[in-house]
């Protein structure tokens, strides 16, 4: 807000100032409103209907302001505050799904595995079997981290999508972890070593559960909190894995499953 009640939006920064704006803008309107009954005397009506409107703003601007305080007021918080109150509610990265919900995404992954099964027949191209095999999974990427924009760009660029980020409001990791669920092949784990080696010295583990069983099922965590004892160096699980007798259990006992 600037003089003479002017309003510039680039200068409103904080969620907070949004009810100033408000309130400076119900004086402004009912102000406008109340002039304007007071200069208009043809028709009759529309002097009064003036009044009218200036009278009904006043109850709708302050219950607006009233729901503003109340029921979204997380949401009014600065920056700062409303992203530790994310990181409160959301917990760490944690989603609770219904079975029905489960149910369903089961289903049409089911149905989305037919339809390339069909593809397949005619000739399907790389490219959309490992778009649909990295859509079984979920791959999460902390923002917090400094090579956050340099890891996205490698993994997108090494086809494996980054689907959600976590992290920003509770700080940086101490230290670089990969933390893996269960539901992931072999092929995908080469490929997120592989790539994540390249770009920083780091450890990868099993995704242990936090509160929920099963928590962290077809779920990667990149640049994740905790503890990395269990696992194993990212330099050192590499050549492990490429061996050709190694099978899945033996890597997520590895990892510390």
């Amino acid at each position: 807000m600037e003089e003479h009640g002017k309003i510039e939006p680039h200068r409103i920064t904080k969620p907070i100032q949004l009810l100033a704006a408000w309130l400076l803008g119900l004086i402004i309107v009912n102000g406008a409103f109340l002039v304007a009954a007071t200069q208009i005397t043809k028709p009759d009506w529309v002097s009064g209907a003036l009044v009218v409107a200036s009278i009904v703003n006043v109850p709708l601007f302050l219950f607006s302001m009233f729901l503003l305080q109340t029921r979204f007021r997380p949401e009014l918080q600065e920056d700062a505050f409303y992203s530790k109150y994310l990181e409160t509610k959301t917990g760490n990265t944690e989603r609770r799904v219904t079975a029905e919900s489960f149910v369903s995404v089961r289903e049409d992954i089911a149905r989305l595995e037919k339809v390339v099964a069909e593809k397949v027949l005619n000739g399907v191209s790389e490219a959309d079997l490992q778009k649909l095999k990295w859509s079984k999974v979920t791959v999460m990427l902390n923002k917090s981290l400094i090579e956050f924009e340099r890891i996205a760009k490698e993994l997108i660029q090494h086809g494996i999508p980054v689907h959600e980020t976590f992290g920003g409001g509770a700080g940086r990791p101490e230290n670089f972890v990969i933390a893996i669920g269960r539901g992931f092949d072999i092929e995908q784990i080469r490929k997120l070593v592989n790539v994540l080696s390249f770009i920083r010295d780091g450890w990868i583990s099993y995704a242990h559960d936090d509160e929920a069983v099963d928590q962290y099922d077809n779920q990667v965590l990149i640049g994740a909190y905790g503890e990395y004892q269990h696992g194993i160096e990212l330099t050192k699980i590499k050549p492990i894995i490429e061996r050709e007798d190694i099978s899945l259990n033996d890597i997520y006992k590895i990892l510390g499953k």
